[in-house]
């Protein structure tokens, strides 16, 4: 598998962010949230409209730069779908880590799917149950670590039957699987591809 995928177009020049944060500032003065901030002032006023002129004079600009389109290119090899579920792994584990540690927001989180009261706390634990699940898949094999004693299992022909012996020496413990492990493992990674699903949309930055 081969992916190059290029960034998403953007305005060749802004002045959004600058006003944005200016806004910040000023809403940090004023003891107000963000969101509820304002033009309070000649200066305020001042600022807004000299960002709106600049906006406007750039626009055919800014028109034209975000008319290209984005470069993507994604190759797929015949040995890519021998485990598409790890394959993908590869790919969903590094993006979701990134947007953990990038993420300036947090989307809605049903109540029963978190076990937090604050959104962002719930999307943070979400994000990391999908992470792992994936991670499972990415490592391959998680089930061995279910499998105990294996230098014990002895499995054998005798009499064209199949003969299981699961303790070769009686000074040590026996061969065994823990399948309640093994249960409880599997179903936590359902919850992680089925968090997945259901917020796939809340995947942003």
């Amino acid at each position: 598998m081969k992916v190059n995928i290029g960034p998403y177009t953007s305005d060749l020049v802004t002045f959004r962010n600058l006003e944005r944060k200016y806004e910040a500032y000023r809403a940090k003065q004023l003891g107000i949230p963000f969101f509820d901030y304002e033009p309070v002032t000649k200066v305020d006023k001042a600022v807004e409209n000299t960002v709106d002129f600049l906006h406007r004079l750039f626009l055919p600009v800014n028109r034209y730069w975000n008319s290209r389109k984005r470069k993507i290119n994604v190759q797929i090899h015949d040995y890519d779908v021998w485990g598409v579920d790890q394959t993908l792994a590869f790919i969903i584990v590094p993006v979701l880590e990134k947007l953990r540690e990038k993420k300036n927001g947090s989307p809605s989180v049903d109540p029963e799917d978190a076990p937090f009261e604050d959104i962002h706390d719930r999307w943070d634990w979400v994000l990391d149950e999908m992470i792992w699940a994936f991670e499972q898949h990415r490592k391959g094999n998680w089930e061995d670590q279910y499998y105990h004693n294996d230098d014990q299992l002895e499995i054998t022909f005798e009499n064209s039957e199949l003969v299981v012996n699961r303790q070769r020496d009686l000074s040590k413990p026996a061969y065994h699987v823990d399948t309640d492990g093994i249960a409880k493992h599997n179903a936590r990674m359902d919850n992680g591809r089925r968090l997945f699903a259901k917020y796939y949309n809340g995947l942003w930055d």
